[in-house]
C-alpha cells in the first residue's frame, strides 16, 4: 500500500472517533479542575503537578512515537504545542518554586 487511503466513516469507524472524543472531552474536564485544585493548593499542590506531569509526558511520548510510527509525523506538531502550553501554565503556576 503506498499513500494514504480514503477513510471508510462505517459503524466502527463514527463508533471509534465518539468514543474516543467523549474520552478526550472526560479527561480535559478532569485535567481542567486538578489543576485549578494544584493551584489553590500553592506549594501544597506539587503531588498534584508530578501526577499531571507524568500523564502529559506518557501522553506525549505515546501519541507522538505511534503518530510518527504510523505515518502521521505531522500530528507530533499539534503534540508539541500542547505540551509546550502546559508548561507555560506550570511554570506561570509558581509550582516549581522552591519552598522559602
Amino acid at each position: 500500500m503506498h499513500g494514504p487511503i480514503e477513510a471508510q466513516f462505517d459503524p466502527m469507524l463514527r463508533f471509534s472517533l465518539a468514543v474516543m472524543g467523549a474520552v478526550s472531552i472526560g479527561w480535559a474536564v478532569t485535567l481542567f479542575f486538578v489543576v485549578r485544585a494544584a493551584i489553590d493548593l500553592g506549594g501544597q499542590g506539587r503531588p498534584l503537578w508530578n501526577a499531571i506531569t507524568a500523564g502529559m509526558v506518557s501522553w506525549f511520548v505515546i501519541d507522538s512515537a505511534l503518530s510518527v510510527a504510523t505515518g502521521f509525523g505531522l500530528n507530533v506538531v499539534p503534540n508539541i504545542a500542547l505540551a509546550l502550553m502546559y508548561i507555560v501554565g506550570l511554570i506561570a503556576s509558581g509550582a516549581l518554586k522552591r519552598p522559602v
